[in-house]
C-alpha cells in the first residue's frame, strides 16, 4: 500500500495531469487516493454521472462521519451543475481549488468533441500545477489526443497483506455480532489468504462471510469451499478453464525425463528453498505433435504437485473488436498471476 501511495504522490508532484487506472475496484482506488490526499494535505473530489462532483467525506478536510447513520444518508451532495461531463470539466477548469479529481467511467463519454475539448483544457492547466485527474473504469480506451497526456497506472490485484487485513476484519466483525462460534487459528487464516489470492477485496470479503454464515464457524474445512467458489469466478471469465486439485495417484506412462524434472523442481517451491533465496523454476515448455500427451503431461504436473490447473485456450482470446483480444490476454495473465 505504501509503495502505491508513493507512486501516486510522485506522479502528482511531477505535474502529471492525468492518471488512468483500468480497474473496477473502486474501493481500493478510494482507499489509495484518500491516503495520498491525506499525506499531501490536499482535497479529494469524486465524480460519477449519477452523483456529480462531490468532496470526499473521508479526506483530511472532511467532517466526522457517523458510522451508524442509515445507508446512503452520508453521501455528500454533489456540487451544482456538475452532473454532466462537460459541465463538470468546466467547473474543474475554472475552480481555484487544488486537489485530486477522481472521475469514474468518464472514458465512456469521450466520444463527445465538447467533452474531449474541455478535458484537454483542464489537462493543459494541470500540467503546471500539483492537481491531477484520475480516471477509472474497466476499459479505458482514450482518444489519441488524451492518451498523450495520460499515465496508465497498473493497480495490481490485492497483495497478501491486503487480503490478510480483510480476513481479520471480517472475523472481528463476525465475532462482534456473535455470528462466529468457532474462531479460526492463525494457520487457518493463512490458508484462507492463500486460497483468496487473485480475488478482489470485495470478492474475498464475500467468500469469507459466506463460508462463516453456512455453519457459524471458520475452520480449515472452509478452504475447499472457497476454492470451489473461486473456480466458479474463473470459469465465468470465459477465457480460462479451471481444473481443481485431484487426490488420485499420478498414472503417467513413459515421460522419464519429465518425472525426474518434477521431483527435482518441486524443491524450488519449498520454504527451505525460499529461506536460501533460491528461485523456483519459471516454467516448462512441452513441444510435440498432436496426441503425444502434452495436455496429459500438464495435468500430471498439477496432480503430482497437488496444485490446481489453469488452462488458457487461445481460441477464446480472439475478439472481433480491435484491442479486445489483447485485453483478454492481459486479464487472463493477471488472474493467473
Amino acid at each position: 500500500m505504501m509503495n502505491r501511495t508513493r507512486d501516486i504522490q510522485t506522479l502528482i508532484l511531477s505535474f502529471q495531469p492525468l492518471i488512468a487506472i483500468a480497474t473496477l475496484e473502486e474501493e481500493r482506488v478510494q482507499t489509495l487516493l484518500q491516503a495520498v490526499a491525506q499525506d499531501m494535505n490536499i482535497a479529494l473530489f469524486e465524480w460519477s454521472i449519477t452523483q456529480g462532483l462531490t468532496r470526499s467525506l473521508t479526506s483530511a478536510q472532511a467532517p466526522w462521519v457517523n458510522d451508524y447513520a442509515p445507508a446512503g444518508s452520508q453521501n455528500p451532495r454533489g456540487l451544482e451543475n456538475t452532473t454532466e461531463p462537460a459541465q463538470m470539466l468546466k467547473y474543474i477548469r475554472e475552480t481555484s481549488q487544488k486537489g485530486i479529481f477522481w472521475l469514474k467511467d468518464l472514458s465512456r463519454h469521450l466520444d463527445d468533441a465538447t467533452v474531449i475539448r474541455q478535458l484537454r483544457e483542464v489537462l493543459q492547466v494541470f500540467s503546471y500545477t500539483t492537481s491531477t485527474i484520475v480516471l477509472t473504469g474497466e476499459n479505458l480506451n482514450l482518444p489519441q489526443e488524451i492518451t498523450r497526456d495520460a499515465f496508465f497506472y497498473d493497480l495490481k490485484l490485492p497483495a497478501r497483506e491486503e487480503l490478510l487485513v480483510v480476513v481479520r476484519e471480517v472475523i472481528r466483525n463476525l465475532k462482534a455480532k456473535r455470528q462466529l462460534q468457532v474462531e479460526p487459528t492463525e494457520q487457518d487464516v493463512g490458508a484462507f489468504v492463500q486460497a483468496l489470492a487473485g480475488m478482489t477485496l470485495r470478492q474475498a470479503r464475500q467468500m469469507i462471510v459466506y463460508a462463516a454464515m453456512e455453519d457459524n464457524q471458520l475452520t480449515a474445512q472452509d478452504v475447499r469451499g472457497i476454492l470451489r467458489r473461486k473456480a466458479q469466478i474463473i470459469q465465468a471469465g470465459g477465457v480460462l478453464e479451471y481444473f481443481p486439485v485431484e487426490n488420485k495417484p499420478l498414472n503417467l506412462g513413459g515421460f522419464a525425463g519429465l518425472k525426474r524434472w518434477l521431483s527435482q523442481a518441486k524443491i524450488g517451491y519449498t520454504a527451505q528453498a525460499q529461506a536460501l533465496n533460491l528461485k523456483p523454476p519459471k516454467g516448462i515448455l512441452i513441444l510435440g505433435i498432436q496426441g503425444c500427451g502434452k495436455s496429459m503431461a500438464a495435468k500430471a504436473i498439477a496432480q503430482s504437485w497437488q496444485l490446481p490447473l489453469l488452462k488458457l485456450d487461445a481460441g477464446r482470446l480472439y475478439d472481433k473488436y480491435i484491442g479486445e483480444s489483447e485485453r483478454n490476454f492481459r486479464q487472463a495473465i493477471a488472474l493467473v498471476d
